[in-house]
């Protein structure tokens, strides 16, 4: 998964003047760097601590860039999760 540097953060957090670009609400502290076209994060089943974890691969690997990232409020990326935004929206 890609890794912003903090000029980037920024730069991505100013791309919607500090507000979440699905709610407009003002981004706190604690706000999501968001894949618009969504990555799945691949996980696989570890026997030894009884669930899944994530195995640092995703699938769609093509969206996972600096352009594709939105800044999303916390509720918003989550409820939004691996959808995409007319899926999203249509829930």
């Amino acid at each position: 998964m890609i890794k912003l540097t903090k000029s980037q953060r920024a730069a991505l957090r100013q791309k919607f003047s500090g507000r979440c670009a699905y709610c407009g609400q003002e981004l706190g502290p604690r706000w999501h760097a968001d894949h618009f076209e969504p990555v799945q994060r691949q996980s696989a089943w570890d026997n030894k601590k009884k669930k899944l974890v994530a195995t640092g691969e995703c699938g769609a690997a093509e969206h996972d860039n600096l352009e594709n990232l939105m800044p999303a409020c916390p509720a918003c990326n989550i409820d939004k999760s691996v959808l995409s935004l007319e899926e999203w929206r249509g829930k």
